[in-house]
């Protein structure tokens, strides 16, 4: 039996001396819930900035509108913010450009996601939790929200080998997600902002009797470039991997997406 009497818990996400930098963002796309990262060497983070910034300005986007496809995509928000100068085929055209440009720098894409369509997202359930001290347990209150989900997402992410194979591990990264201060019921009673959902711990790689406590940074949308290619990968991942979803650009577009890993996550 392993002993977890005198577990250590190794703080990683902010860690300034990391090889990479991990830049998340969330997408629902009708039953599809997705967390993606934009995963970046630390030595090319600026070039990938640099190409982003020239994107928009070649779209004539302004430098404090962030990338968000949920703008881009739709008439009534682009002129909400600016940018009746735009179309769709425009929004499209500049998908294209920044995954070209970021699989030259390269910029890798990591993402988790799961199928909603066999909840009932009204429903309410139960998990137990297990005390790494003493093995001891207690049953909380579980709400099926998506915010909620999205947390786990976020996690599973990480949940890679630690040799390399599918990326930098938790540990190797300094990781920055976009901020959602959204208030949720998801596990116990207390409502607290989705976004403190994306703290969790994962053993994977850590050394005996140390578990890594994944503590992203989280920042406004339009704080990074990175971000917004977060959320474009994001909000492809969630189109391309829905299954009523017939508009076959964003499946090209992910499949042109040179560098990336993925994990699905399955509720039981």
């Amino acid at each position: 039996m392993k002993d977890t009497s005198n577990i250590e818990t190794v703080s990683v996400g902010h860690g300034e001396g990391t090889r990479f930098l991990a830049f998340g963002d969330d997408s629902q796309f009708m039953n599809t819930v997705v967390y993606a990262f934009a995963i970046v060497d630390r030595s090319n983070h600026r070039r990938a900035d640099r190409r982003i910034r020239k994107i928009k300005d070649k779209f004539r986007i302004a430098p404090d509108i962030p990338i968000h496809c949920r703008i881009l995509f739709r008439k009534e928000q682009r002129e909400k913010h600016g940018l009746t100068h735009m179309s769709d085929d425009d929004a499209r055209s500049l998908v294209r450009m920044a995954i070209v440009e970021m699989n030259k720098i390269p910029v890798a894409l990591r993402y988790a996601y799961m199928d909603l369509s066999d909840l009932d997202m009204g429903a309410e359930g139960k998990i137990t939790l297990k005390h790494v001290s003493d093995d001891s347990t207690i049953d909380m209150p579980v709400k099926y929200d998506p915010k909620g989900f999205i947390g786990l997402l976020m996690q599973s992410c990480f949940a890679v080998s630690p040799d390399g194979r599918e990326g930098p591990p938790a540990s190797e990264c300094q990781i920055y997600t976009s901020e959602d201060s959204t208030k949720i019921s998801f596990i116990g009673k207390e409502r607290k902002r989705a976004d403190k959902w994306y703290s969790g711990f994962s053993d994977i790689g850590a050394r005996e009797n140390t578990v890594f406590g994944i503590e992203p940074i989280i920042l406004k949308n339009s704080a990074s470039q990175m971000l917004g290619v977060a959320d474009i990968f994001a909000y492809l991942c969630s189109h391309a991997m829905e299954k009523q979803c017939r508009d076959t650009f964003f499946r090209e577009q992910l499949g042109k997406i040179k560098y990336w890993s993925r994990a699905t996550f399955l509720l039981n």
